[in-house]
């Protein structure tokens, strides 16, 4: 007996007698098969190459046994099993955050989103859809879900809360997709917009996917940074919207290699970042600045010269594409425009070198005015006798001397946070501090290979709380430097075994003019630690000596003999 099933209306009836004999004939001389059913590829005259479905059904008729064979044309489902696994690999590794399933229980979830979230995926999904968001934003959940439901896509603004706690903007872009079955899929597209806030509002466009295939293409086609991807040889398998306005070539073009990306993008042929993933070996540092590597991702700038005139400044962000083995099939490279930042940056830089010029013109005369009036001062206490006028003026000289340490804190100050941060040993800063503000002083460093990545005047936050002890701590006999990495994130703890603080001053000694001295010190520091998000809190306990806990965050501190060893 024979049978044929499909789905496609010109073969409802059974085939024709020349396919049945092809197919029959295969069968027949199919020498490998084993089990009941199997895929079986066969070329079909008049139908092409075919992937079939066949399943035998053996029953005994008049005692007689025989076997049913349905056949089941899957060539299409093949097809689109094969899409779907291709695009899935694409979204998987996209920049963007994605969340997939069930509206009640999410089944899929990219590492950025993960990475967004500074999570797992497994904790991700935990998590759900709206998990992360914040307290303030919950009641417009429902609304957006409702929109979704009924019109196919929302798009909405919301922060979101980091699994340490940080938070960050995120534009969420909402699809409402339904299977065969009727059963409702949400994909919640995810965009972290915390630089680009201040600059331009992200618009995304969601067009209603009809199956999981859409859906994917929709997800890459619609991301508001121009994007492409290659496969390993090179080849162009996507180039969304953002990459077609910015380079004015539609994705055909590219495709069929009219025209290169290269030439599509920068109007010459010349390496880009994207063949960093393709080829390591390639050199492309003479055509991009900050060039940076972090686990196979590379980004990078560049200056972008428009044939109409004017420069652009774009970021750039090149990423490998895995399968689900683990293989690498190709890349993604993601261009951002950041002209407005870099503009900002430029115009905040200018005004900033400006506002310390004066800064230090003004610091300078008053010094000058300063030095003018403690002469006359001194020639006035040479010249008179009398106890009062003697009194008045070692008050003056009282005066002149605290203005000029305000003059050297408005320098101090003016420091802060100018360079960059960099990574600096603890205990060569430690030991240095604690000899300048008193030589003989015993200090105690156990951690000579511990690193934090700080602002550059670390070194004075050392030295005043060295100064601070010598000057006010009594009969200080040791200062010691200790880490204290049991929590979660790492504590740097500055003790000595003077006097302390009093509880009623502890809140209060970080205040800008507090003190016995000028009052600034202790409030220098805690401006200096801030910049790298370093806190800090005063816990001794009085008649024990002073206890500064420095709370670090963890990408801030780091043990150099680990990095030997790893």
């Amino acid at each position: 007996m024979f049978a044929w099933d499909t789905e496609d209306e010109k073969h409802t009836g059974v085939p024709d007698i020349q396919a049945q004999n092809e197919v029959i004939r295969t069968l027949l001389n199919k020498n490998d098969v084993t089990g009941d059913e199997w895929d079986q590829e066969i070329v079909i005259k008049g139908r092409g190459h075919c992937i079939l479905n066949i399943r035998l059904v053996r029953m005994v008729l008049d005692e007689s046994p025989m076997s049913l064979i349905q056949i089941r044309d899957i060539t299409e489902e093949k097809r689109m099993h094969e899409e779907i696994h291709r695009l899935a690999d694409i979204v998987r590794n996209t920049q963007a955050g994605i969340m997939a399933g069930p509206i009640q229980s999410p089944d899929i979830v990219n590492e950025a989103y993960a990475r967004m979230h500074g999570c797992t995926q497994e904790e991700a999904i935990k998590g759900g859809f709206f998990g992360p968001i914040h307290p303030d934003y919950k009641d417009a959940v429902p609304a957006w879900m409702k929109v979704a439901e009924e019109k196919g896509n929302m798009t909405g603004e919301a922060t979101r809360i980091r699994k340490d706690g940080t938070e960050f903007p995120a534009l969420h872009n909402l699809t409402m997709v339904s299977n065969n079955h009727g059963d409702k899929y949400l994909i919640l597209n995810i965009q972290d917009i915390s630089d680009q806030i201040q600059v331009w509002k992200l618009t995304l466009e969601k067009e209603t996917l009809a199956d999981s295939v859409n859906l994917l293409s929709s997800i890459l086609e619609n991301l508001p940074d121009p994007t492409f991807v290659v496969d390993i040889t090179g080849n162009v398998l996507a180039w969304n919207k953002s990459m077609k306005i910015l380079t004015r070539m539609s994705e055909d073009e590219v495709k069929e290699g009219k025209v290169s990306p290269a030439e599509a993008i920068y109007k010459e042929n010349r390496p880009l970042l994207i063949d960093k993933i393709i080829k390591p070996e390639l050199d492309i540092s003479g055509y991009y600045s900050n060039l940076k590597e972090e686990d196979g991702i590379y980004s990078a700038d560049i200056a972008y010269c428009q044939s109409r005139g004017g420069t652009r400044y774009m970021w750039i962000l090149a990423s490998p594409l895995y399968n689900s083995k683990g293989m690498m099939i190709g890349a993604i490279e993601t261009i951002r425009d950041i002209t407005e930042l870099k503009e900002a940056h430029k115009k905040q830089s200018e005004l900033t070198d400006k506002l310390m010029l004066l800064s230090s013109l003004t610091r300078h005369d008053i010094r000058n005015k300063v030095t003018v009036i403690d002469g006359f001062r001194y020639f006035a206490e040479s010249e008179s006798t009398e106890p009062k006028v003697k009194e008045l003026l070692a008050l003056q000289k009282n005066a002149i001397q605290d203005m000029g340490k305000l003059i050297e804190f408005s320098k101090a100050y003016q420091d802060i946070g100018i360079h960059e941060p960099s990574w600096q040993n603890v205990c060569e800063l430690f030991e240095r501090a604690v000899q300048q503000a008193s030589p003989d002083m015993k200090r105690v460093c156990d951690i000579p290979q511990a690193e934090i990545f700080a602002d550059n005047l670390i070194y004075q936050v050392f030295y005043n709380l060295a100064e601070n002890s010598v000057r006010h701590g009594g009969n200080v006999t040791t200062i010691s430097l200790h880490i204290d990495t049991s929590g979660d994130s790492p504590i740097m703890v500055f003790e000595d075994d003077g006097q302390g603080i009093a509880d009623r001053e502890k809140e209060h000694v970080f205040l800008r003019g507090y003190g016995k001295n000028t009052g600034f010190g202790l409030f220098l520091i805690k401006e200096i630690l801030a910049i790298t998000g370093i806190g800090i809190v005063e816990n001794g306990i009085y008649g024990q000596g002073v206890r500064f806990e420095m709370k670090i965050p963890g990408n801030n501190f780091r043990l150099t003999n680990d990095m030997e060893n790893s």
